[in-house]
């Protein structure tokens, strides 16, 4: 599960405990939001590294945040129809667009290049 409060600069990955650490940390940041992202471990089948294709690393990271296209779009500046097409294949990914993806995701842009 990831933990974010963009107010207070929080961004941490939690994989045991979360049901006890979540009503802690959420009384005593409102802002907080949970995602639950899977673990994406080193050596796992699920390792974003293992894939080649950036659209692919996107739709993986996109979904496992929980977010829709629509709110990815919101959230980066990025029209919905750009990011269909990367994921797709049918764009490449270019740094800049994959900087404000990431940014918006709270990841380091070059985990999707």
């Amino acid at each position: 599960m990831r933990l974010i409060d963009k107010e207070h600069g929080i961004d941490i990955e939690v994989h045991q405990g979360e049901e006890l650490l979540l009503p802690v940390l959420s009384r005593a940041f409102p802002g907080l939001e949970a995602f639950d992202t899977g673990y994406i471990g080193p050596s796992g089948p699920e390792d974003l590294r293992l894939l080649p294709e950036p659209g692919k690393r996107l739709y993986l990271t996109r979904t496992r945040l929980g977010l829709t296209q629509q709110e990815l779009s919101a959230l980066s500046g990025i029209r919905r129809e750009s990011i269909s097409a990367i994921e797709t294949g049918r764009r490449s990914l270019g740094v800049n667009v994959a900087k404000k993806l990431a940014r918006a995701m709270h990841i380091e842009y070059s985990s999707l290049l």
